[in-house]
This record gives structure tokens, C-alpha cells and sequence, in this order.
């Protein structure tokens, strides 16, 4: 550290009353301002992953309505997620689960075998006993890479299909090398007992 850049440091700390500007007495960082640049590192990393969502189709005779989740990386080098079971929105039951409410189905988060039922123009999950098993698979995304999955949007077994409304579901997702918890909202919509709207983002609504 040259004279002058040390003199600096020293009236900086003095008239603020700390080691504000990154400065110690033998020049190195301090752990608040090393704290400070790996929160913005997460920051930048988490803002280079972006969730969408669409229908694929609505509900038919033949089959359940099915939505695409695809996340997407856009970042400057490889990184490394850890996700789910099913890539990238393992989820299946949303937060709000008071009425007939729908599930993002999908047959890795079922009974091995099991098959949607049309009950009544209502398409049901085979079970209610759906688990997000404690299993992480390491994904590794190069720039513009995607992951996407698609869904059977299904209802509870029970009287009536899906009530109308909004219905948000929550996942996580881990970047590696920071460790660091990226958020991932899944929100669907049902109006006159269709699937009308899919919004999808990553990190805090």
C-alpha cells in the first residue's frame, strides 16, 4: 500500500469514526467490506437465472392441462445448481391447500406406475401422498443453457375440480460454489374452472 493511499485511510477513519473505505491499519480488507462483496457476488450469480412458465394445453377428454416451467442461465462462465428431483420446480402442492386446490404433477413425484384418473370432467392425481424427496442432483449450466419440465396440472381427489383463484407454489434451488438459496415462485391461475394464467419468476416476489 503506497504513503498517500495510507494517508487517506487514515483521515477517512478519523472523521467517520471507523475503518470505513475498505481500510486497516496494514492495508487489508475488512470482514464487513468481504462480507459486503460476497453478498453482491450472490447477488449478481442469483440475478443470471431467470424462471418463466407457459401452458402447453388445457384440459381435454383425453387428457390433464400441462404447463412448462424452464429455467434459464445466462451468466459469463459455468456454474453449478443443485435442484429437486424433477428439474427445475419440484414442488407439487402449493401454499394454499384449504379448497380443492391443483398439483403440479409429475411421475417422478408419484407412485412408481400410478395413472391421472378423469373423474367427472375432473382430472385427479393418483395420490395425495406427494413427496419432495431430500435428494439433490447436481446440475452444471453453461451460459444460455435451460432446464425445463413439464407438468399435468391435476386437482385433489375429492367433490369438484380446482376452485378459482390463485394458487403460489415455492422451491429452492442451491448455487454452487456460493451455497447460496435462490427462491423459485410458481404461480398458477383458475378462472370458471380453467387453467387461465402460469407466472413464473426466480428470486423474492
Amino acid at each position: 500500500m503506497n504513503t498517500d493511499r495510507r494517508r487517506l485511510c487514515r483521515v477517512v477513519s478519523g472523521l467517520l469514526l471507523g475503518g470505513l473505505g475498505g481500510c486497516t491499519r496494514d492495508g487489508t480488507e475488512t470482514p464487513a467490506n468481504a462480507a459486503n462483496r460476497s453478498a453482491t457476488t450472490k447477488t449478481d450469480r442469483a440475478s443470471t437465472v431467470a424462471l418463466s412458465g407457459r401452458i402447453d394445453q388445457q384440459a381435454d377428454t383425453d387428457s390433464p392441462a400441462r404447463v412448462s416451467v424452464e429455467l434459464q442461465y445466462s451468466g459469463p462462465s459455468e456454474i453449478e445448481l443443485f435442484v429437486g428431483p424433477v428439474a427445475p420446480f419440484s414442488q407439487p402442492v402449493p401454499q394454499t391447500t384449504t379448497r380443492p386446490y391443483p398439483i403440479l404433477f409429475d411421475p417422478e413425484l408419484g407412485p412408481a406406475g400410478s395413472d391421472l384418473t378423469d373423474e367427472n370432467g375432473c382430472w385427479r392425481s393418483p395420490t395425495e401422498d406427494l413427496r419432495v424427496y431430500s435428494i439433490a442432483n447436481r446440475v452444471s449450466l453453461a451460459s444460455g443453457d435451460t432446464l425445463q419440465g413439464t407438468y399435468a396440472v391435476v386437482s385433489t381427489r375429492g367433490e369438484g375440480c380446482v376452485s378459482d383463484g390463485e394458487y403460489v407454489f415455492r422451491d429452492t434451488v442451491t448455487l454452487s460454489p456460493s451455497e447460496s438459496e435462490l427462491p423459485l415462485t410458481v404461480t398458477l391461475g383458475f378462472s370458471s374452472g380453467r387453467l387461465s394464467t402460469v407466472d413464473a419468476i426466480s428470486g423474492e416476489r
